[in-house]
């Protein structure tokens, strides 16, 4: 430590000690709060079973609503002690100085704002303010307030690195992205849950954060950019900018799997926010479908798509690119069109001396309610018929002329199984010539391609659950989801959305967003992120070569180059792999990643009774540290230190397909990437090495 550097943490300690000082006196004030809240709790509680018999009804839910108030009381002052814990140990990661030409200031920020006796001791990162420590460096500075824009100069710019309380260092930094503490930070090995990244944050990522919540905003990202850690401190954001607006209930988090998000679900409580809810297409699909019939999954797809994505001829390859184009939306929705025209034929009703004639019923199905799906238009005619008779008759009539109303209108539709019309809806694509596809079978297990064109069918025809309580909608992983699933988005979600993803990373390169241009129209903001902060400059290099992508930035953090290893046989690979387990490398989490399942699981038998490891399939919920063996579609959205690729080989990895998936693979890695073969190495490993090593 130099002397420049000994000096300024002098004249730090004494801020840190007196906002240490600030934040124990709150936490006593809390503590005290706590306790006295819990025992007025326990004493109504008693007081009430005391005088339980001579009390009235009114009495008891007074009594009641005492104590519950002073359990909620006790509650809140816990979470508080939770939050100033939490804030103790880190209290502030940064500091500006600010002159707007009237008053300098000093600005601490930190993951939470602190008060004390009406002064602001540490600002919350996300407030106005704190945003020049991300977006400039020492010199002309502004920032959006809620009186408009304030500008001035920046004069100092400090970094400080805090642990259980005691300050470690200090930094006068400018904004660089081989700045120390990041560099600090990336070189931490893995965690088993994604961390916050609020004193990293780069001024690109700062920007999508504090974007405005009513507008859409589409982040192509390369792998390692942050997209996924820069979308969870956005809905922080959002909860903090729009309080009183928007409560956790109001956000939800479109995820792509159950690992994925045991993996990021500590981030929001570290940033002080509650979990927001999380919502799978799979969850979704069971939720919608499930009670109807039986569906394959998207990794059964997935593993299809592997093994057969080279065959440019295989039927089921060409079907999964048709039915996940904007095409075969268009071609479903003209069907629908065509239904409401055809598959309902009104005729009269009479009820008793009553009658109501077919025109009546034809005009309020296509005209009074047209706004509405097929069957709640259904539903809504015969509420409409049934009031109109007891309109007629004066009284209430029961049920039965409701039972006789829904009878005969429910005769005057031709068929209202969904899977039955999506069945005809493949056959009508057939007789009108739009394409010849294979049948689907009532019967048989939909496969994936047609789980959620059905779905979307069924929204158009009966409508859907009421998400309208969603104010922003989060989607990660943009590049794997279809057409159609996007229509089912767009229909369920009509909000302001933040959509990222990473279209190299686009596994069923047959279907599943591979252009930007499909957002084209949708009034939505499109931002890149090119720096990839995840993997040593070394790996990241190879990852670019083996799928480069415009305008790439690899952090200069330098490591391992990735290693590439032939052995004479199978037999060979194995002991090579297993004594690379057993060396002393010092990594806390390693993925085998493979091509497919089949793999993952063959490579879990063999070394399961040689040292601990996991499967991470389809049916896992939990991502944990330590060895797992997994594929690169399950891996997805996760990061480990070391990645080995068994089967780098050029009869694994050769085609288009093979190569997002080696891509994906390569890049989970942060600190170390070894890849082993036999026979001779893929070709794009090969030319991924040459053009890392050029």
């Amino acid at each position: 430590m130099n002397d420049k550097t000994e000096q300024m943490q002098r004249e730090e300690q004494p801020y840190l000690d007196a906002v240490l000082r600030a934040i124990d006196r709150r936490l006593a004030d809390y503590s005290v709060s706590a306790e006295q809240s819990r025992q007025m709790a326990m004493e109504r509680k008693r007081t009430m079973w005391r005088d339980l018999y001579e009390m009235d009804r009114r009495d008891m839910v007074a009594a009641r609503d005492e104590i519950n108030e002073s359990i909620d009381q006790a509650d809140r002052a816990e979470a508080e002690i939770a939050r100033l814990s939490r804030q103790r140990s880190t209290p502030y990661f940064g500091r500006i100085d600010f002159d707007d030409g009237e008053e300098p200031g000093k600005f601490y920020i930190g993951l939470s704002g602190l008060r004390d006796e009406g002064e602001i001791l540490v600002f919350d990162w996300r407030a106005p303010v704190s945003s020049m420590f991300y977006d400039y460096d020492v010199g002309p500075a502004s920032y959006e307030a809620p009186m408009g824009r304030i500008e001035g100069q920046m004069t100092l710019r400090r970094q400080y690195k805090i642990t259980d309380g005691k300050l470690q260092y200090v930094l006068d930094s400018a904004i660089k992205i081989d700045d120390d503490i990041l560099q600090q930070e990336l070189a931490k090995n893995a965690s088993p849950h994604m961390r916050n990244i609020i004193a990293t944050i780069q001024k690109e990522q700062n920007r999508i954060i504090r974007q405005d919540s009513h507008t859409t905003m589409v982040v192509q990202g390369v792998a390692g950019s942050g997209k996924t850690s820069v979308a969870l401190h956005k809905v922080a954001y959002l909860l903090y900018h729009e309080r009183g607006r928007i409560t956790s209930r109001n956000l939800l988090i479109l995820s792509p799997s159950q690992v994925f998000s045991d993996y990021i679900s500590g981030v929001l409580p570290e940033l002080g926010e509650e979990n927001v809810a999380e919502l799978s297409f799979d969850r979704l699909a069971e939720n919608e479908l499930g009670e109807l019939c039986q569906y394959e999954g998207r990794y059964e797809q997935l593993e299809y798509i592997l093994r057969h994505g080279s065959d440019s001829g295989d039927r089921r390859m060409q079907e999964i690119a048709l039915k996940g184009s904007q095409q075969y939306v268009q071609w479903l929705q003209e069907y629908v069109d065509e239904l409401l025209q055809t598959n309902f034929r009104p005729r009269a009703w009479v009820y008793g001396d009553e009658r109501f004639e077919a025109d009546m019923i034809r005009d309020l199905f296509y005209n009074r309610f047209a706004s509405q799906p097929f069957m709640v238009r259904i539903d809504w005619i015969i509420e409409r018929l049934v009031d109109d008779l007891e309109t007629r008759k004066g009284k209430e009539l029961g049920d039965r002329p409701l039972h006789s109303c829904e009878r005969t209108v429910h005769r005057m539709i031709a068929c209202e199984d969904v899977l039955e019309l999506y069945c005809r809806f493949i056959q009508w694509l057939r007789t009108t010539g739009r394409a010849d596809l294979d049948e689907v079978i009532y019967a048989e297990p939909l496969r994936y391609e047609d789980l959620f064109p059905a779905m979307l069918l069924k929204f158009y025809l009966r409508g859907s659950r009421d998400f309208s309580h969603i104010r922003h909608l989060v989607i990660d992983e943009m590049q794997d989801y279809t057409q159609a699933q996007y229509a089912i988005i767009n229909y369920l979600f009509p909000c302001p959305k933040t959509i990222l993803g990473d279209i190299t990373q686009n596994l069923s390169l047959c279907s599943g967003v591979r252009s930007l241009d499909v957002f084209d129209g949708q009034q939505a903001e499109i931002v890149r992120l090119c720096k990839s902060f995840r993997s040593t400059w070394e790996i990241a290099m190879f990852c670019n070569a083996i799928c480069p992508a415009e305008g790439f930035e690899a952090v200069e953090r330098h490591g391992h180059a990735p290693t590439v290893t032939a052995y004479s046989d199978e037999q060979a690979l194995e002991t090579g792999l297993v004594q690379l387990l057993q060396s002393d490398h010092g990594y806390g989490s390693v993925a085998i990643i493979c091509k497919t399942m089949d793999t993952a699981e063959g490579w879990y038998r063999r070394l399961r009774d040689r040292m601990p490891i996991e499967l991470l399939g389809p049916s896992s919920e939990r991502f944990t540290q330590g060895l797992v063996a997994t594929t690169a579609y399950m891996a997805k959205g996760l990061e480990f230190d070391m990645v080995i690729v068994p089967d780098a080989d050029d009869a694994t990895y050769r085609t288009e397909t093979d190569r997002q998936s080696l891509y994906v693979a390569c890049t989970r890695a942060l600190h170390r990437l070894e890849l082993l073969h036999t026979g001779w190495a893929s070709e794009l490993v090969e030319r991924a090495q040459a053009a890392a090593e050029g």
